[in-house]
């Protein structure tokens, strides 16, 4: 440690000393000192070399003996005439040498100080964030540092005070309010700059203090100044979006900056009064306000508070929020959208369920495509539902009516309330005496922790010194809310600052539950088929229950869901949410390339599917007939069939991705009569000419293949739909998602009417309604994104836009009924809705039922009897036997179904081409449209001539085949080609 003051003492020690000789006690004896440490010692060690000297004459002794001793230790003999001492603390220490020789004893000393401390200096300020332009610095020393010079500020570049940033010192303001120890100087912050900071610090090695330690800085030689004399703003937000219908009205109040002496009394509100307050951070402030109006005006005044700086803050934005009721109408058209849509999901369960059952023992052999149609209706009325759900978080605010309308719609996300959520975030009711700071706030630097308490009067001490970075809006958080604390959740009520993890949970949480339950669902029940199947003699198929037909339809419709999640932690920033984001993404990327290359590979290539199709030759159209074609497609006959594999069970497991859809085209010319089908019964006229596999030109098989691609497209715009909404769904307002939307849906209904890609002309009706519905939703968004509507203008935008889903929803629920309908009508073996209805209910009994119990099953469905091929054929084409107009007849075989058998024989049973001898029969006409997509393709037949799909090579009717068994074959293969197409309708 270091000395201030000496005592007379010690200077006349120094004065002894410095004669460099010391006598004993005894004057026979005397002690000369030739190597000591100096009386002041900056070192921690000393070094004492003496000699003895004896008798008057000063002879060298050489028979004493001597003993040395430091301070309090033991002493130790010193014979060399020599002591070293090292790891000496700071403070006075005393040498003594003992003699003990012939002439008597005596001992002699020396005191010296150890001071090895560096002198420093503390920098302080009487504040660390100023909006003036001036701040008094206070120098304190450690000690006096007097040599060299000691402290001195002769100009702002000859000072010993650095400062570097937008300041300089003021050299005339220097004050000694202590000699040699503490000085106070005056440093002028720029007025040219806003807000920064400046860095105050002592200069290096300028003095040495009494012992001759130069100066050293230490971590408090240094003080930060945050200067800013921007006044700080205040933001608005609600969650409600600008309109609730609750009559509690949450709003976020959010400063730039931390700041002081704000609460409950400093809000203004009109239409409401202040039901609550709550203080997030020093920056954030929760406000409930009670809604008693139907507009509610909130607005915090300015200069009623003030930040860290001494800036008053600005007046912040007046937020309005309008109260409403829940529309009717909206509730209504929820309700019933709901509601048909959950009776028609039992009813078409139901259904495909007895049919499942009735197929696996063989009560409907052949008829796995009865399952087919409800099933992907159904899926497709969902995934419509789900981008109506979805359209609510376009980043636009839309009507009311239509708002609240898409939120009873959310359970096709599914995006639901989890159950451990509490139902309303609830502030902390306004105390009488509010205060906004805490009673003590613990503030962090680089090297300590300071700690500043609030005074009596509300006031905060900020004499501590504090570091720490620039004043910007952003860095006060470094200052107020340290890496060491953890404040409560900054956006209890400003969603814009979520994380993105509540929309993902929401989702992603039932999804697995309803995910879950209906695959668990579909488990059991094929567990309990395929147990009673194996006690069964009879065998048959499961139909759509198959394995994972059901499964795919659950994917398809959970791609938006996962898309949307992904997209809204990814968005949130956390490094786990990017992670699991990316992921997800990852996977869903993977299914829709799957897909790409599944269509192209498989279809379009023809490596797994080949598409078969009837066109009937000859034919006249109405006016209005062509008008239908040219509008909704020709609306052939058409099958899907696994290559090689006729009966294969693939195409009914993956038909959710092609069944519906028109494939390939490729050319099978057949004799079929021409006029008006209604009329003639679809009857197939036989011919003597063998019926011709053709392939389409090049430029129409270039357009005709992108039919089959109108899944991906579908598929494509439900992944984007996800994307979108996700990553934008907390955005204010924004014109980017709809824009997307409406051009890749009007891209969909584009190439919907120009491909024609569904076979079945009712269904491209309803599919072109639907999409229709989905590009006036996406039209009206943007169109609201760029312009503002009163009230009443709104409502009527938003009974248009509920108009819009009703179309398409509604003729999506007529098609869907209608197939069910259909498919009832095909359970009965008497053409009755009712007996169809009854064999419904017994297929379903039959899950139930013990096999063994079923004795009388036979009289139930008499189709299965044992009366041969006919019987079985007849109920196999039953429906298309009484479209044929044929009401007599208890015999099975109908007259069109005479006439398929005729064709398939007659065809190939001529011996070496002779010619039919009716000529309007024999002709083989090769018509094709200008239209690639309405001169649809003709049935496809056995493949095995033709390399690919690509190929250019034609096998006519001049092909030649001397062999009968060949004939025999094809005759065969054209009949069961001819009789899976009409059954399939």
């Amino acid at each position: 440690m270091g000395l201030t003051v000496f005592s007379l003492l010690d200077f006349i020690s120094l004065f002894f000393l410095f004669c460099l000789e010391v006598y004993c006690d005894s004057s026979q004896f005397s002690v000369n000192f030739l190597e000591f440490p100096p009386a002041l010692s900056p070192l921690a060690s000393a070094t004492f070399v003496f000699e003895v000297l004896e008798g008057q004459h000063g002879d060298i002794c050489r028979n004493c003996s001597i003993k040395c001793k430091l301070d309090d230790q033991i002493s130790s003999d010193c014979e060399a005439r020599k002591a070293s001492y090292t790891d000496l603390h700071d403070g006075r220490h005393l040498f003594e040498v003992c003699i003990n020789g012939s002439q008597g004893a005596g001992c002699a000393s020396y005191n010296w100080t150890v001071d090895t401390v560096h002198p420093t200096a503390y920098v302080t300020a009487a504040t660390s964030f100023t909006n003036a332009l001036n701040v008094t610095v206070n120098i304190s020393f450690s000690e006096p540092c007097i040599g060299g010079g000691g402290f001195g500020c002769l100009s702002v570049n000859a000072c010993n005070l650095l400062v570097y940033g937008a300041g300089q010192v003021i050299p005339s303001t220097l004050k000694i309010l202590h000699p040699d120890l503490i000085f106070s100087l005056v440093v002028g912050l720029s007025s040219n700059v806003h807000y920064g900071r400046i860095i105050v610090v002592m200069d290096k090695n300028f003095c040495t203090d009494s012992a001759g330690n130069p100066f050293m800085r230490s971590a408090n030689s240094s003080f930060f100044v945050h200067f800013d004399r921007q006044r700080p703003t205040v933001r608005l937000t609600t969650t409600s979006n600008m309109r609730t219908r609750e009559h509690s009205v949450p709003v976020l109040i959010k400063f730039a900056k931390p700041i002081f002496g704000f609460n409950h009394s400093a809000v203004s509100i009109s239409g409401g009064h202040l039901q609550s307050f709550r203080e997030i951070s020093w920056s954030k402030y929760a406000v409930e306000v009670h809604a008693t109006d139907k507009i509610v005006s909130v607005h915090v005044p300015e200069n009623i508070t003030a930040d860290v700086a001494g800036n008053r803050n600005l007046a912040s934005n007046t937020l309005q929020v309008r109260h409403y009721s829940v529309p009717l109408v909206s509730s209504v058209v929820s309700t019933f959208a709901t509601t048909v849509f959950a009776v028609t999901s039992s009813a078409s369960g139901l259904l495909t369920v007895s049919t499942a059952s009735l197929q696996s023992i063989g009560a409907l052999s052949g008829l796995s495509s009865l399952t087919s149609d409800p099933a992907k209706n159904l899926f497709r009325i969902a995934c419509h539902i789900q981008v109506f759900a979805l359209s609510r978080w376009l980043a636009v605010t839309i009507p009311v009516e239509y708002y609240e309308f898409a939120r009873g719609l959310q359970w096709t996300i599914p995006y639901l309330r989890l159950p451990w959520e509490s139902g309303h975030v609830q502030p902390v009711i306004v105390d009488s005496n509010p205060t906004a700071i805490t009673s003590s706030v613990i503030l962090e630097n680089h090297k300590g922790i300071y700690k500043s308490v609030q005074s009596p009067d509300g006031n905060l001490d900020m004499s501590a010194s504090i570091n720490g970075l620039p004043l910007a809006p952003m860095e006060y958080r470094s200052y107020f809310e340290g890496q060491n604390m953890k404040p409560e959740a900054d956006d209890i009520l400003d969603q814009q600052n979520s994380d993105g993890w509540r929309e993902f949970n929401r989702n992603i949480f039932w999804l697995s539950v309803i995910g879950g339950s209906l695959i668990l669902l579909h488990a059991i029940v094929l567990c309990i088929l395929r147990l009673r199947k194996r006690s069964s003699e009879k065998q048959g198929s499961y139909g759509a229950l198959i394995f994972p037909r059901f499964e795919i339809f659950l994917i398809v419709l959970a791609l938006p869901c996962i898309c949307q999640a992904s997209a809204a932690v990814i968005k949130g920033g956390t490094t786990s949410g990017v992670i699991v984001g990316i992921l997800l993404l990852g996977v869903e990327s993977f299914l829709l390339l799957a897909l790409l290359l599944f269509l192209s590979a498989g279809i379009t290539i023809g490596k797994l599917l080949q598409y078969k199709e009837v066109h009937q030759e000859g034919q006249k159209f109405h006016w209005y007939q062509e008008i239908v074609r040219v509008t909704l497609g020709p609306g052939k006959r058409g099958q899907w069939t696994w290559k090689n594999q006729p009966n294969s069970i693939y195409p009914t497991m993956l038909g959710p991705l092609f069944e519906d859809l028109r494939g390939p085209p490729k050319y099978m010319l057949s004799q079929i009569s021409g006029g008006n089908p209604s009329k003639q019964g679809d009857r197939i006229i036989a011919s003597d000419d063998e019926t011709e596999d053709a392939e389409a030109p090049f430029i129409q098989k270039l357009f005709g293949i992108l039919r089959i691609y109108y899944i991906f497209l579908e598929t494509a715009k439900r992944f984007v739909l996800g994307i979108v909404v996700g990553a934008y769904s907390l955005d204010v307002s924004s014109r980017t998602p709809a824009l997307t939307l409406l051009c890749i849906t009007s891209f969909q209904l584009f190439f919907l009417l120009l491909k024609k890609p569904f076979i079945k002309k009712k269904v491209q009706l309803v599919e072109i309604l639907t999409i229709g519905s989905e590009v006036g939703i996406f039209s009206t968004c943007l169109v609201l994104s760029e312009k503002e509507f009163s009230s009443g203008d709104e409502t009527k935008i938003g009974i248009f836009m509920l108009s819009l889903f009703l179309i398409g929803f509604s003729a999506q629920m007529i098609n869907e009924w209608y197939a069910l309908y259909r498919q009832t009508l095909r359970l009965s073996p008497t053409n009755s809705f009712l007996s169809g209805l009854r064999s419904a209910c017994v297929g379903l009994l039959l899950i139930l039922i013990p096999w063994n119990l079923l004795k009388n099953l036979d009289n139930v469905f008499p189709l299965n009897q044992s009366g041969g091929e006919e019987k079985e054929i007849s109920v196999t084409f039953g429906d298309r036997d009484r479209s044929s107009g044929s009401k007599s007849s208890g015999t099975p075989d109908k007259p069109w179904m005479r006439q398929l058998r005729e064709l398939a024989k007659a065809s190939f049973s001529k011996e070496d081409g002779s010619a039919s001898k009716d000529p309007s029969t024999s002709q083989t006409q090769r018509s094709t449209s200008k239209d690639p997509s309405t001169s649809q393709t003709h049935t496809t037949s056995h493949q095995t001539q033709r390399s690919g799909f690509w190929s250019g090579k034609r096998s006519g009717s001049s092909s030649v085949s001397s062999s009968s068994d060949y004939k025999a074959r094809r005759s065969k293969s054209l009949y069961r080609d001819l009789e899976a197409i009409f059954s399939s309708k």
